[in-house]
């Protein structure tokens, strides 16, 4: 009896300090209640260092995401001959954020990723984590292309970027990782487009059978794809530049520009032709004269490309590319197979 009478002696006189509280705060609209700032400490200080950062940003989380409606439960009515005060708005706020468990001592809601995704104030997400590694790639390239690989140092690249330059060094340990990761990048993106575009496949003899068969409108198609991919798209134009600038400065630069835009391209045009020569697709010609004659035209109008002064210009060079292809197929495709099928 004696234990009850002492409970309920602590709940009456936890009322009257409550409604103490209010009576003090009465007469004053604080911008933020010392009720909401205690709760705010009280959910920051709780736990280990590391996790107040995330304990914080789960309160403006469950700030934002609760209903309007919570904060005025107590709104309507009256308590003493009085309106409710504003810390009741508080105190079924502090509820709420309960039934959430956002306050300390409940298990956490979400994972640091579903953080980064959760709504800020004012209904607007939050801004979504930069690709450092990407950006450090992307502006390398810019100013490699610009003001050429052994002018460019780490710094000028984080600059560019907007970090410090340790920061680069935790993604790349030196500029010629960079590089190296660079020409990774252009080969996968190479690939991906020759299938976009719809370049035979395989071997060489089923590419020579595909070939064989082609339309000249059709293989005219993939002339001005793949022209349009050194001249239009960013990363492959940025890529071919810096190699044109760099193969008079730097020896190693100078040999990856011969092997993506002379000897590579030649070495296969040569092997294709000789190919279908042998297979009596082409009238009997020197294969290397041939992949010499194919592919001259076309590089001197990727690199006239660059100085197109405008989108009139450069759609000159595209249906120059064309008429190339189609009379050079023209010229050499034996007469059984000079139109293709139809």
């Amino acid at each position: 009896m004696l234990r009850r009478v002492r409970r309920v002696h602590g709940a009456e006189r936890a009322r009257r300090h409550a409604r103490q509280l209010e009576r003090r705060h009465a007469h004053r609209a604080p911008r933020r209640p010392a009720l909401a700032r205690a709760a705010h400490r009280h959910v920051v200080l709780a736990g280990s260092g590391a996790r107040a950062g995330e304990r914080r940003a789960e309160h403006r989380r469950a700030h934002v995401a609760l209903p309007q409606e919570a904060g005025s439960i107590l709104q309507v009515g009256h308590r003493g001959g009085r309106p409710a005060h504003r810390l009741d708005r508080v105190r079924a706020r502090l509820h709420a954020e309960r039934d959430l468990r956002i306050l300390p001592g409940a298990r956490r809601a979400t994972d640091s990723r579903e953080l980064a995704r959760a709504p800020h104030r004012g209904g607007h997400r939050m801004t979504p984590r930069r690709n450092t590694k990407e950006d450090i790639l992307q502006a390398s390239l810019r100013l490699f292309a610009r003001a050429g690989f052994e002018s460019t140092g780490m710094r000028e690249i984080a600059a560019a970027v907007g970090i410090q330059p340790a920061s680069v060094y935790k993604h790349f340990a030196c500029k010629q990782a960079i590089l190296d990761a660079l020409i990774r990048r252009m080969d996968e993106r190479y690939e991906l487009t020759a299938v976009a575009i719809g370049l035979p496949e395989g071997s060489v003899d089923e590419q020579v059978r595909d070939y064989a068969v082609t339309p000249f409108a059709r293989m005219a198609d993939l002339g001005e794809g793949m022209f349009r991919y050194w001249t239009e798209d960013e990363f492959a134009t940025l890529f071919r530049q810096m190699l044109t600038v760099e193969q008079y400065r730097t020896p190693e630069l100078g040999a990856l520009y011969r092997r993506y835009f002379i000897e590579a391209p030649l070495a296969w045009q040569e092997t294709l032709f000789a190919s279908m020569v042998e297979s009596g697709a082409f009238l009997r010609d020197d294969p290397k004269m041939l992949a010499l004659e194919f592919f001259a035209p076309l590089m001197m109008l990727i690199q006239a490309a660059d100085g197109a002064g405008d989108e009139a210009a450069r759609e000159r060079l595209v249906d120059l590319a064309r008429q190339h292809v189609i009379r050079f197929g023209e010229r050499h495709a034996c007469a059984a197979s000079a139109e293709g099928p139809e």
